[in-house]
C-alpha cells in the first residue's frame, strides 16, 4: 500500500494532515496539525489563597497546621487516616489555632506558606491525629494531601480518600 494522505477539520477549528501507510506488517497513521483554529474565549479566573481560606468554629482546642474534618454545624475536628467516619469531611488544614469554640481559619486548596510545616519536596498525606507525613499509609484510608515544594510551601490538592485493605 502505497502513502494515503487526508486533509480534516481538526477539532479546534485548525486543519490536520494524516498519512496512512504500511509499515513493516501493520498500518501506522501519522497525524500533524497544519493550521491552527482560533483561540477560544478566556475561561473564568481560578480561586486565589485568599478565597480557599474559611473560618470554622473549633470543635476542640486545635493546633496550626494539622489537617482537620468539618461537621454539619460547621465545626471542625482533628481527622486521622484511620477515621472512616468522617475522612471523607476533609475540610483543609488549620492555618491558626483555636480552643474549642473559638474561630480558626482554615486553608482548603491552593499554595499554604508556613515555616512550621518542615515537610521535604514531594508527596504529603494524611497522618494519625491530624499530622502531615509523607509516608503514604499502609492502613486505614490514602488521603492525599497535596505536594510539597519546599519545606516551607504546600499546594494542596486533595483527593478522595482511598480505603487501603
Amino acid at each position: 500500500m502505497e502513502r494515503q494522505v487526508f486533509f480534516r477539520d481538526g477539532q479546534e477549528g485548525g486543519r490536520e494532515r494524516e498519512e496512512v501507510f504500511f509499515r513493516g506488517d501493520a498500518f501506522a497513521r501519522e497525524v500533524e496539525v497544519v493550521e491552527y483554529g482560533q483561540r477560544g474565549l478566556p475561561g473564568p479566573p481560578g480561586a486565589d489563597a485568599a478565597e480557599s481560606r474559611v473560618s470554622r468554629v473549633a470543635g476542640e482546642t486545635l493546633s496550626a497546621l494539622k489537617v482537620v474534618w468539618e461537621d454539619a454545624d460547621e465545626k471542625v475536628y482533628l481527622l486521622d487516616n484511620q477515621d472512616a467516619a468522617h475522612v471523607a469531611l476533609f475540610a483543609g488544614i488549620a492555618v491558626t489555632s483555636a480552643t474549642a469554640g473559638n474561630p480558626a481559619t482554615l486553608q482548603r486548596l491552593g499554595v499554604l506558606d508556613a515555616s512550621g510545616l518542615n515537610l521535604t519536596p514531594g508527596a504529603v498525606w494524611l497522618g494519625a491525629g491530624g499530622n502531615l507525613t509523607q509516608t503514604p499509609p499502609a492502613s486505614g484510608f490514602d488521603l492525599y494531601i497535596g505536594v510539597a515544594l519546599s519545606g516551607s510551601r504546600l499546594v494542596l490538592s486533595p483527593s478522595e480518600p482511598v480505603e487501603l485493605e
